[in-house]
């Protein structure tokens, strides 16, 4: 199976069963969700102890931020091409929240190691580690799962 075939699949599975992931989401109601998923964040954030932790999790927002813009892009319908992009929206929006107090400079390092990171990911064309990837993006988007999604980080 082609990785990026996979990918969609994956990919798929997780934004149909996505609320937030409506087509028809306005500008408006993308950034209320974004404001519910970034107070969720900060509070399991703000639950932990890790060093670096808000870094690792505006760097992750930033990694599925790129890769849903990257689906977006290569999907041939218009509704799951909508999906794509309202996804990416949705989660550079939280990114931005969630950095903060972060310097500008500093949030900059971050979303480029983000990009380097997801260049590299995609030449690897690892099926487990894109799935392991997409699901923990996924979790970041649904408020019951995000204490466990920012725990994945910690380590």
């Amino acid at each position: 199976m082609r990785w990026t075939t996979f990918v969609v699949l994956q990919i798929g599975i997780f934004l149909t069963a996505s609320s937030q992931a409506d087509a028809q989401l306005s500008k408006r109601d993308k950034q209320r969700i974004a404001v519910v998923l970034t107070a969720e964040i900060n509070r399991a954030i703000n639950e932990r102890t890790e060093f670096g932790l808000r870094e690792k999790v505006v760097r992750r927002m930033s990694e599925c931020g790129l890769v849903f813009a990257i689906l977006s892009a290569q999907a041939k319908d218009g509704e799951p091409r909508a999906r794509f992009r309202a996804m990416a929206d949705i989660s550079v929006d939280v990114g931005s929240r969630i950095s903060g107090t972060m310097s500008v400079d500093r949030f900059k390092q971050i979303a480029n190691l983000a990009k380097s990171a997801v260049d590299e990911m995609m030449k690897r064309r690892d099926e487990k580690e894109t799935l392991l990837f997409l699901r923990n993006c996924k979790s970041f988007h649904e408020p019951n799962e995000i204490k466990d999604a920012v725990a994945e980080l910690a380590y």
